[in-house]
């Protein structure tokens, strides 16, 4: 049988978020370790040390997103045009590029790493500690770079466990030497200890290069036209990372002049939270990314739907289990942190309760900044995040903490989520009339557009589910005006040999096809055939595989008739468009 509701994508979805959600989680708990650890073993000042030391952290970890997620998405734009050798020119010059980037930050942190705390307000003490941790991270941005990028790589490729072991082992590569340094060298030690975990981890996504299994090959490319356009897309793609850089230098600031220094161990959990869940929605933005700008360059907005409502009702559902939890275990969190103080253990509670409850706005708003500049509208995008995590939230903290007290600060941050998340719904409306008269309520495209457009699964791919699929699909067609006999008939013809060759192909294993029509407004421009499925077909159109009947000579016969075809195969999925 066939049906409307997708399967090829749906697992997709599924495999993407709960990776994400694992690597979110286990990506946070490796940023908390450190202060963990620090708090336990070398008390508060050293806790607090490290909050001081998080923007040019958190800086850093922007620095090294920009090129990995500008070069992910611009690969997969090139994969949804069929431009295969341009994906790997991308492909190549993102190794070179964060290479080099890395070995120069490395140099730039080892130079300057004590430097950057001379002249803040706060006690020798503290500086210290942070200068000490900085110090020990001296070649972490060189295994930064190279990790993050492989991330993005591998996670665009279907290789999510991949990540999820690398991640896994960084974190137990972490914490062990953690405990063991910090307990030799003190905050060095953690420094250390975390860089290393970084080299562990850049160690095991090397695995499928080594193995030849990506899709993508390196081919030596420079370009400075190219580069400024992934360095563009990646910094707007880059915005949930740079304007938490923001968020935390602001409130350093505001929180050291206008509410004393103690209080940065209040900030400290506060900021622990906002990382957990801001690690947690980066990664799901980031398990579908290249999905949306793969879908975008083929106008498949079928899809964008499917992924944008899945994701926006996980973040709902992740998110209300995260804050009930938290809030029930919040008596147990200052202690977590080595904060024993049982007036500061009140304070930091107080701020849990009166901050978590509203971070379900900031996933929703992440999600949503991210789709709007894997659609194009990457000004607004970017606007959109830096608004929500950091214009917002500085602002309405400031403005009640002064007016209310240290307990305004903390609802004021959270409140600065909520004013981001009702300014977009009339925002995003007019920039959606403005591009069309039938705009999708937030997702923006044109929904008149969406409708004319043909999507099919097939749950079953034996004979009468592909032939169900072809009469429907057939049916549709016939009730389009202007489409000609024959055009249709490649069409239904091209559907029906290719769903059966894949069957063949693939007779031992549940496969699931998906097929796509992509039909334009007027009915003599191309139509646009795309299928789908789980378990890989030959390339038909380069003819690179040996053709072994006649179905496949007939399918390659016709793809040659095409005004453009291609061939796109990953780990997760083959696919196969044919314009005509």
């Amino acid at each position: 049988m066939f049906s409307k509701r997708q399967t090829l994508l749906s697992k997709r979805l599924i495999q993407c978020v709960i990776t994400a959600t694992v690597l979110g989680i286990m990506d946070d708990v490796l940023f908390m370790v450190d202060f963990t650890v620090s708090g336990q073993l070398l008390g508060k000042n050293a806790l607090a040390g490290l909050t001081l030391v998080n923007p040019l952290i958190t800086f850093l970890t922007f620095a090294n997103i920009l090129i990995p997620a500008g070069t992910s998405a611009t690969i997969a734009f090139s994969r949804g045009e069929g431009d295969k050798e341009r994906a790997n020119r991308l492909f190549s010059q993102g190794i070179i590029i964060s290479l080099l980037s890395g070995v120069g930050f490395s140099v730039i942190l080892f130079l300057i790493g004590f430097l950057y705390f001379r002249g803040g307000h706060f006690s020798s003490e503290l500086y210290i500690y942070a200068g000490q941790y900085c110090a020990g991270l001296f070649c972490m941005p060189l295994f930064m770079f190279l990790n993050t990028y492989f991330y993005y790589i591998n996670i665009g490729e279907g290789y999510e466990h991949i990540c999820i072991a690398s991640s896994g082992a960084k974190l137990a590569v972490n914490i062990v030497l953690d405990i063991l340094l910090c307990r030799v060298w003190g905050t060095f030690g953690i420094g250390i200890a975390t860089m290393l975990g970084y080299l562990t981890s850049l160690l095991v996504k090397f695995i499928p290069v080594f193995g030849k299994k990506l899709s993508l090959r390196f081919r030596f490319y420079f370009s400075t036209k190219e580069l400024t356009k992934t360095f563009g897309t990646g910094f707007m793609l880059s915005a949930d990372y740079i304007c938490p850089v923001l968020f935390s230098t602001l409130i350093d600031f505001s929180i050291l002049h206008f509410f004393g220094e103690w209080n940065l161990v209040v900030f400290s959990v506060v900021l622990n939270l906002e990382n957990l869940f801001l690690s947690l929605y980066s990664c799901i933005g980031n398990s579908v990314q290249a999905n949306l700008c793969q879908y975008f360059a083929e106008k498949n907005f079928h899809n964008i739907r499917r992924i944008m409502t899945g994701v926006l009702r996980y973040i709902l559902l992740i998110s209300f289990v995260l804050i009930a939890l938290i809030l029930f275990f919040s008596g147990f969190i200052p202690s977590l942190f080595g904060v024993i103080d049982k007036s500061l253990a009140a304070k930091c509670i107080t701020a849990v309760f009166c901050y978590t409850p509203f971070v379900v706005f900031l996933g929703i708003e992440v999600a949503l900044s991210r789709y709007y500049v894997c659609i194009q509208h990457k000004v607004y995008g970017f606007l959109l995040m830096f608004l929500s995590s950091a214009a917002f939230p500085f602002f309405l903290h400031l403005i009640l903490g002064i007016a209310f007290g240290v307990a305004g600060i903390w609802i004021g941050l959270g409140l600065g989520y909520l004013a981001a998340f009702l300014f977009n719904f009339p925002v995003a409306r007019k920039i959606g009339k403005r591009q069309t008269a039938y705009p999708a309520p937030l997702l923006l495209f044109d929904t008149k557009e969406e409708r004319r457009q043909l999507s099919y699964n097939m749950l079953s791919s034996d004979t009468k589910g592909i032939m169900e699929c072809v009469y429907e699909m057939d049916r549709k067609l016939k009730g389009i005006k202007g489409l000609s006999a024959s055009r249709r008939g490649k069409l239904v013809l091209m559907t029906e040999e290719n769903c059966m060759d894949i069957a063949e192909q693939n007779q031992k294993k549940e496969t699931d096809i998906e097929v796509s029509v992509i039909v334009p407004e007027n009915a003599a421009d191309p139509f646009v055939l795309i299928i789908r499925n789980s378990e890989g077909q030959s390339n038909l159109i380069d003819e690179t595989d040996m053709l072994s009947s006649f179905r496949e000579y007939m399918i390659s016969a016709v793809l040659s008739t095409s005004q453009k075809s291609y061939f796109m195969t990953n780990k997760s999925e083959t696919a196969i468009s044919f314009r005509y």
